[in-house]
């Protein structure tokens, strides 16, 4: 076993401004190994890759701390953009048309973060890659075709809790974040949700929200067509009632393993590559949903890290004794987190063992 990662922390308070936000962002990127890691050289192309939040959504990294990222890139003379792709689920992020309307509607417009968004799989989630990995689930995987003739990547997420897999932080923001809509859907396959009938109120919220039309009515009960559903969990996040399940142990670590070897598949494309971790404004669920998502873990800080494994894991750490309990099991009781960072190392991604270096602004 090597040295442990270096994990690089700014803290950051409750009720601190955007002004002081930014203050400590770019503290953090002056005085952290981000600018020896990149190396970064004349007219690179650098993809910066991160999540817009959906629609009535407040939890995404806001655009003027985002700015900070992108002056630094460009005091190098490279080339940063805005890196997405297309959502697999009903919502305004469905293609790369209503997408970039979330994104200008979000304030990410080129003249207040001072670089472009490109969506990255195409109009519709159709311009994809295939990449050769090998392993337990996949034999190959399907990336977004845009960023195949990258130079380097930075990857910043807004660490918070997920339905399915317990947290999302730098791991999630690349292995489903930059996978093609195949690959999204491929990753999600063994997640086959049900609803358990005792308990619908049948509100229809999740026939609403569902994106392929499996859900369905009987006998005024929601019912999911097994044969049509592509796993995605937005009804989970939608039920009121708490009435759709899964077969987590079947369907929720299969999905945390294939997440992990599209991020294994990925970041071997990258010569070089850093990670970022705002542990702040900590919801219960990603920014993918709409409409209320509770803060369930006061503020942290933000994180950075060239090894990934080790951000995701001193985050969660940082995140968990903050909270003075494990939070994602209470929350998302049958999801089983740790799957993700063990797996993870086993693919060689990174490692468990970090030292934290406080930066204090």
């Amino acid at each position: 076993m090597g040295k442990p990662s270096v994990v690089w922390m700014v803290p950051v308070e409750n009720g601190e401004d955007i002004e002081e936000t930014k203050q400590k962002f770019g503290i953090l990127l002056q005085k952290s190994d981000f600018q020896q890691v990149m190396s970064l050289q004349e007219r690179e192309s650098i993809a910066v890759k991160m999540h817009f939040g959906e629609i009535n959504t407040s939890g995404y990294i806001k655009p003027p701390v985002v700015k900070v990222l992108i002056d630094i890139i460009k005091e190098q003379k490279a080339r940063p953009f805005l890196a997405e792709t297309t959502a697999v689920y009903i919502g305004m992020r469905k293609d790369a048309v209503e997408h970039l309307e979330v994104v200008s509607m979000h304030g990410f417009d080129f003249g207040q973060v001072g670089a472009p968004t490109i969506i990255v799989d195409g109009l519709r989630g159709e311009y994809s890659a295939s990449v050769q990995i090998d392993k337990k689930h996949f034999k190959e995987i399907y990336v977004a075709g845009g960023i195949r003739e990258v130079d380097g990547l930075v990857g910043i997420a807004h660490f918070k809790g997920q339905e399915l897999v317990g947290f999302g932080g730098a791991l999630k923001n690349i292995a489903m974040g930059l996978a093609s809509r195949v690959g999204k859907v491929r990753q999600h396959m063994n997640v086959k949700p049900h609803v358990v009938q005792e308990r619908c109120i049948f509100c229809q919220k999740c026939i609403q929200k569902c994106s392929v039309n499996a859900i369905t009515e009987r006998d005024k009960k929601a019912v999911i067509d097994q044969d049509v559903c592509i796993g995605c969990g937005d009804c989970v996040a939608v039920c009121p009632n708490l009435a759709v399940g899964f077969n987590w142990r079947e369907g929720v670590i299969p999905l945390e393993e294939k997440m992990m070897e599209y991020a294994h598949g990925i970041l071997n494309m990258f010569k070089k590559a850093y990670f970022i971790n705002f542990a702040y404004t900590i919801t219960q669920f990603c920014d993918c949903m709409q409409g209320k998502n509770p803060i369930v873990v006061p503020d942290v800080g933000i994180l950075a890290s060239a090894d990934p494994l080790a951000l995701d894991k001193a985050t969660n750490d940082l995140v968990l004794e903050r909270a003075g309990r494990d939070i994602w099991k209470e929350i998302h009781p049958q999801c089983d987190w740790r799957r993700q960072i063990e797996y993870a190392q086993e693919l060689g991604i990174g490692q468990l063992e970090y030292t934290i270096k406080k930066i204090m602004a």
